[in-house]
């Protein structure tokens, strides 16, 4: 809002700055009449020496400011404009239009493409969670018989899932923080862009330099080929990092050219398809391990694109590359645990049943021979409390598992069962709940252990098990807070509510947890007691510094003393990672917040611009038309633009003509800049137009020549005033 309220600053003081000009130039034009109708280039000298037309004189030194901004933000385009096919120039705003409308299309999709990828990772990390679960109980009831020989293997298990999930977490971190610095990057540079450019930059800002900024912008690797396999634009990503060569050099070349420069796998993955996509028009998609810069080994998705121009013909290739080098590595390291895992299952001597709410066995592990005379296979789709509770056993179990089937847990209750030949035995039970999102019971998680021999490892095996219970727990937690920063069709209330109403479950507590998440005054609260506030432990949300809000997990009832208080050490990290997710979600959104607003501003600025803008390359086609210059002229964009016939249209006099594609060339080509140069144009509806312009070349840093940039405002009143 204050950008834009200077530009309207800005544009009333040209006005007031113009009605000025005008009017000394109106007195001074009487004295000058006869020499001005006379000579024009007399004219423009005596204005030129009119000393006391200070305001003139500043118009033409901020038109110079702004052409020397304007070159500054296009160098970045250079390279793409100096390598251009002179035969390709007349395609080149449909290509430029194309680009844009694919690169959003490309950044879409490997926006999705990484979304999907999130979720996949999420489900495999519940997988995980599942298994762990089993295998961490399983791995607790071993003790009772074998400790010594368990303890080792159960410690590197617990060690090795926890490496898993520190993996996982730092490939996510690691891909957020490369797409949020790539964010924070393009953000920062567009600010000082606008910063260091002023009112009169800005407005100019809708240029070739911030098509490239925008591809440079993006943390995937970009690239476009046109019909003849030449590379003709790509960001930052794709020539550094793939092909390990400047983006200036690589311009130009093609497939033959960088044979030898880069390895053949890689040559063999970017040429793949693009014969069918230029003459078929198809997409291609494809996955295939490259050496890129550097000689290392990484997995990409490519996915390729027909490019169209303003009339439909394809003209070029644009792909894109998404890693999936770090994906494939979680997933190798997935199944290793998986593996791991499934072995430690075989070897604990417990029986682990997943029981749903009418009592229906679903799935069995464990020892079950040994401990219930029951192969799984009998016990799959059976009652599971009928089966193991006949007859006068089921009496002291009824309150048990009616509890359990309203929700409640067991921690390590025992309760005599009868196995498949008659004996019966006492085990002790030990269930976990799991619930949906409304809260319902889906299935109940048991755990049998015989515990005639295990009263001296009593006490160590159920401070295991909880500690093993609560892991699970807080990894559900974490699974929850991740998948709910993750989704974008949440509202940030709408995300705290549901991170809150989880924290409790988290704790070791649950039944006297409550907690309250706050940010920027918004507030949401998790769990219910009656009771006031005994203990609590809050962590702070801060975004770019400040604090925003925190976290707050508080128990109602005394515990004993912990590592924080009543809490652990693991409650305190986990309450640290859930306020930097959020803080990191609130970052995430911010910067793709602004930079949206940026793009829409950059857009409005140069079509709400009061000068005739437009910019043209090296044989003077059209490569910019502005709303102003359609409303002067009658002609709209895509009459114009991708060719010169516009010179045609506005000067249909041959002779006059040829003067002014003349003085055209003197800017471009030589070292002439155009100030005030009046000419009269033929409008569309055939009326006479004088159109004061102010013109000069663009030049990149080696002093090619890429073409001119023209700024026009409309004199024809003022001459009509000057002339009456």
């Amino acid at each position: 809002d204050a950008l834009t309220a200077q530009v309207a600053e800005a544009e009333r003081l040209a006005e007031e700055a113009q009605e000025a000009a005008r009017q000394e130039f109106a007195a001074e034009h009487e004295r000058l009449s006869a020499e001005l109708e006379a000579e024009r280039e007399r004219a423009r000298v005596i204005e030129d020496d009119a000393a006391h037309l200070a305001e003139a004189a500043r118009e033409a030194a901020l038109a110079e400011q702004q052409i020397a901004r304007l070159t500054a933000q296009l160098d970045e385009a250079a390279a793409q404009v100096e390598r251009a096919r002179e035969q390709a120039r007349a395609q080149l705003a449909g290509m430029l239009a194309g680009m844009s409308a694919k690169i959003a299309d490309i950044e879409q999709a490997a926006h999705h493409e990484h979304e999907e990828a999130l979720a996949e990772r999420q489900e495999q990390i519940e997988t995980l969670e599942a298994r762990l679960r089993d295998a961490e109980e399983r791995a607790a009831q071993a003790r009772l018989l074998a400790r010594e020989e368990y303890e080792g293997e159960i410690a590197t298990s617990l060690a090795e899932a926890a490496a898993v999930e520190e993996r996982i977490a730092q490939a996510k971190a690691e891909a957020q923080e490369q797409y949020q610095a790539e964010i924070d990057r393009l953000a920062q540079e567009l600010d000082a862009a606008i910063n260091g450019a002023g009112e009169d930059g800005v407005r100019l800002a809708e240029s070739l330099g911030f098509l490239q900024s925008l591809l440079d912008g993006i943390p995937y690797p970009v690239f476009f080929t046109d019909r003849d396999g030449r590379y003709q634009s790509c960001n930052t990503a794709f020539a550094r990092r793939i092909v390990g060569m400047p983006r200036q050099d690589l311009l130009g070349l093609s497939f033959d050219d960088l044979r030898g420069r880069i390895p053949g796998e890689l040559m063999e993955a970017l040429r793949r398809g693009e014969r069918d996509v230029l003459t078929e028009g198809v997409e291609e998609a494809y996955e295939v391990r490259v050496p890129i810069s550097g000689g290392q080994q990484r997995t990409f998705a490519f996915r390729k694109e027909p490019c169209l121009d303003h009339e439909g013909q394809i003209v070029g290739v644009i792909g894109a590359m998404l890693d999936l080098s770090g994906l494939e590595e979680a997933q190798q390291s997935l199944e290793e645990e998986r593996q791991h895992c499934a072995t430690v299952l075989e070897r604990v001597p417990a029986v682990v049943a997943e029981i749903k709410p009418d009592g229906r066995t679903v799935a069995v592990h464990g020892d079950c021979w040994k401990l219930l005379g029951y192969e799984r296979e009998q016990l799959i789709g059976r009652d599971w409390w009928e089966t193991l509770f006949p007859g006068h056993l089921q009496e002291p179990i009824r309150d048990v598992v009616g509890a359990m089937r309203s929700g409640a847990d067991l921690d390590d209750r025992a309760l005599v069962m009868r196995t498949a030949d008659g004996e019966e035995r006492t085990l002790s039970w030990t269930t976990s709940n799991a619930r949906n999102d409304r809260r319902e019971l889906v299935s109940i998680l048991a755990v049998a252990v015989d515990i005639t021999e295990r009263a001296e490892t009593e006490e160590a095996l159920q401070l295991s098990y909880r500690e093993a219970l609560e892991r699970i727990k807080k990894l559900r937690c974490l699974g929850n807070v991740l998948r709910l920063t993750q989704d974008e069709s949440l509202s940030l209330v709408e995300v705290i509510s549901g991170i809150a109403t989880s924290l409790p479950e988290a704790w070791g507590y649950p039944g006297i947890t409550t907690s309250r998440i706050s940010v920027y005054k918004r507030e949401r609260r998790g769990g219910e007691s009656p009771y006031p506030v005994v203990a609590f432990q809050s962590a702070p949300i801060m975004v770019s510094g400040e604090k925003v809000g925190e976290v707050q997990v508080c128990y109602h009832e005394d515990r004993p003393e912990r590592f924080d208080g009543p809490f652990t050490a693991d409650e305190r990290e986990l309450l640290d990672v859930i306020a930097r997710r959020i803080s990191e979600m609130i970052e995430r959104r911010s910067a793709e917040e602004s930079l949206a607003k940026l793009r829409l501003f950059r857009h409005n600025l140069i079509e709400q611009a009061n000068l005739w803008v437009m910019a043209l390359d090296r044989d003077r086609n059209v490569v910019l038309w502005n709303r102003v210059a359609e409303e002067i002229s009658g002609y709209s964009r895509g009459e114009v633009v991708g060719h010169d016939r516009v010179w045609e249209l506005l000067y249909p006099d041959r002779g006059y003509r040829t003067e002014i594609i003349h003085g055209m060339t003197e800017v471009t080509f030589g070292a002439h800049i155009a100030e005030d140069w009046e000419t009269i144009i033929r409008a569309r509806d055939g009326t006479d137009r004088v159109i004061s312009w102010h013109a000069n070349r663009l030049m990149d840093d080696d002093g090619t020549t890429l073409g001119s940039v023209v700024f026009g405002r409309e004199t024809s009143q003022r001459r009509a005033a000057a002339s009456s």
